[in-house]
């Protein structure tokens, strides 16, 4: 039997909150000091929704980034792909761009809904894609300074 959306909504916040103590390097002590002082709780899976809130809002005060919409899952990976990815993550912080943005692109280009989704050529292709938008963008940029 499937799960309720909100059993899986609540599965999908605790994981929120488990990567965000690993990410910010929390000991468990703390952890569960911090779960404590904001909740009363000293798990999470105690938490009912209103409290996982405030606990993931505390995260992300503390620093706790998460991944951005779009943001594929594999970029972290040593493969050949990792390094096209990171190309592609380094052309959208240039242009302060969101993921979403070469998400968009592999939409048009390819028909693919994700970047995990695209083969080594097509993201080779949406790299060049966001190397042409850098070049357009830098070449109106001096016009409007003036």
């Amino acid at each position: 039997m499937p799960k309720p959306p909100s059993e899986k909504f609540k599965q999908a916040e605790l994981a929120k909150i488990h990567i965000a103590k690993k990410e910010l390097g929390m000991d468990d002590a703390t952890y569960r000091a911090m779960l404590m002082q904001l909740t009363g709780f000293s798990s999470s899976k105690d938490l009912n929704a209103h409290e996982r809130g405030k606990v993931l809002e505390h995260l992300k005060k503390s620093g706790f980034q998460g991944k951005q919409p779009g943001e594929p899952n594999n970029l972290s990976s040593s493969s050949p792909r990792a390094a096209k990815l990171g190309k592609i993550e380094a052309l959208l912080a240039d242009g302060k761009l969101p993921w979403a943005y070469a998400v968009a692109i592999a939409g048009r280009m390819y028909g693919k809904e994700r970047l995990e989704f695209c083969a080594d050529d097509e993201l080779t292709g949406i790299i060049t894609a966001l190397v042409k938008d850098q070049k357009k963008r830098k070449a109106r940029s001096p016009d409007e300074t003036q």
